[in-house]
């Protein structure tokens, strides 16, 4: 019979900020790493302004507003490129680099919806929106197994 961990799991939150940018990604990779001795759960946000600049770009789709609207998806596609291209050991960056464009690659054809239909349902800017999170977390814990037994 496996030994049973009695200590009380460790909860760690990295919100927007603690995952704007690639060097405090690594920040938040050493202390996922550094906390061996208890079990842990880690809680991953979006990067900071990411949901509002998505809210945003929504919101001019539905004014009908498409004036830069690709490029503006782009600003934050890069955004989110550049802090997995920068995280250190990234074990598979291709992988990675993939699933963020094809997960802009999506918002961009909501949006271009959103802005044919000039009108935005819950459900769609669900859509728009609800990615952010499992984006951030292939980004961020894609690393963790790899820094886990090193």
């Amino acid at each position: 019979m496996a030994k049973r961990n009695t200590r009380a799991p460790q909860v760690h939150k990295f919100g927007g900020a603690s995952l704007a940018q690639a060097r405090a990604v690594c920040h938040a990779l050493a202390i996922f790493v550094s906390r061996k001795e208890a079990p842990l759960v880690v809680v991953i946000s979006v990067p900071a302004g990411v949901t509002d600049a998505l809210l945003a770009l929504a919101s001019a789709a539905v004014a009908e507003n498409r004036d830069g609207l690709h490029a503006a998806v782009d600003t934050i596609r890069r955004r989110h490129r550049d802090v997995a291209s920068n995280v250190i050991a990234l074990a598979r960056p291709r992988k990675v680099l993939n699933t963020i464009d094809a997960a802009f690659a999506e918002r961009t054809v909501l949006l271009d919806g959103v802005a044919s239909l000039r009108e935005m349902t819950a459900r769609t800017n669900d859509l728009i929106v609800a990615r952010g999170v499992p984006l951030s977390a292939t980004i961020v814990l894609n690393d963790l197994p790899k820094l886990a037994t090193t």
